[in-house]
């Protein structure tokens, strides 16, 4: 059957209700919603997609505290939608018409709590509230989980089920790809910090000076950094953090990268104060052995190598459907060719 019906004879392009108040008022019309597109038996609202424009805002604004990255992303994501939405309903259908997904349910159970074990979410009321807070439920997203399981389970049975990975092909990608599994060089520093905003630069010199003298005298960082450090970091022994390189401001990079673990800068001068720093710890740049990277290499290539025929199978998913779109939807998104 073809796949698009242009502007054609086709579904009615409103569902509506009509109500008689009484015999002698004339007929009210109210629209319940409005069809974008049929795809077979099912259809997708306005609602449905003003829905999935809504979470697709709530999901980028996390991803793009920036405004003008977020509106990229937004509308460039947003031009993509309705065809994600027309394919996500063609490969569902396709699972029931096949049987996919009977054990999605139990699957779902343990995808959730999972994922609260992960972040530390101690029951199901507490992960709905915080999914309300994103302006959906808990019910939604079990519904989402299941549908990318089911699609998920669908593309295995159809797709990466029939591809084939060699080890030889493994190995050639670990050492075309050595840059993509070379781990940065980091640092765990702790600091004293002495501040100018109680005393002037001089006194604050000087006792940083004296802090430096018993460091290089062999006294305890972490018990001179409770006993002198003035910073918000204090409390903690002066601990700071750990940083890759690159992350931190150029001056004070060229300084600690140039050290070894355990030892200590002399005086460095802030605009806030004075500091000493500590590199508690080190590691240098090294390539991930590729036995600890396997699995994501199979992955990539199992996605390379899956691609086209993904491309393929929905393509004849959509040559086999009736879908019809609305044109008032039509210039407002981007569409694949035979939709």
């Amino acid at each position: 059957m073809q796949a698009l019906v242009r502007g054609l004879a086709g579904p009615v392009a409103v569902l509506s209700m009509t109500l008689f108040l009484s015999a002698q008022d004339a007929p009210d019309e109210v629209i319940l919603d409005e069809i974008v597109a049929r795809i077979n038996q099912d259809v997708l609202t306005k609602t449905d997609l003003d829905e999935a424009i809504r979470m697709l805002q709530v999901d980028l604004r996390g991803e793009h505290p920036d405004e003008a990255k977020f509106q990229e992303a937004f509308e460039q994501a947003r031009r993509n939608l309705l065809q994600q939405m027309i394919e996500t309903k063609l490969m569902l259908q396709n699972a029931k018409e096949l049987g996919v997904g009977v054990e999605a349910d139990q699957d779902v159970d343990r995808y959730i709590q999972n994922l609260m074990d992960k972040n530390g979410i101690p029951n199901l009321q507490v992960l709905d509230q915080a999914l309300q807070q994103r302006g959906t439920n808990l019910q939604e997203f079990r519904k989402t989980i299941r549908e990318r399981m089911i699609m998920e389970s669908l593309r295995s049975q159809l797709v990466y089920g029939r591809i084939t990975l060699l080890t030889p092909e493994i190995e050639a990608y670990y050492e075309a790809h050595q840059e993509d599994f070379t781990e940065t060089p980091q640092v765990t520093l702790s600091e004293i910090a002495i501040l100018f905003e109680d005393k002037s630069q001089g006194e604050a010199r000087a006792k940083a000076q004296e802090v430096l003298d018993r460091l290089q005298g062999g006294d305890s960082f972490e018990e001179l950094a409770g006993e002198y450090s003035e910073g918000a970091t204090a409390a903690r022994g002066g601990d700071i953090g750990v940083f890759k390189k690159g992350g931190l401001a150029a001056s004070l990079e060229s300084v600690v990268f140039d050290l070894e673990a355990g030892q200590t800068t002399g005086l460095i001068d802030n605009e806030w104060g004075i500091q000493i720093i500590k590199v508690m710890a080190k590691e240098t740049s090294s390539v991930k052995p590729m036995e600890d990277v396997r699995e994501a290499i199979k992955q990539q290539l199992y996605q390379q190598k899956a691609l086209p025929q993904l491309n393929e199978f929905m393509e004849e998913l959509i040559e086999q459907s009736y879908i019809y779109i609305s044109p008032k939807y039509r210039g407002q998104f981007e569409l694949k060719d035979g939709i």
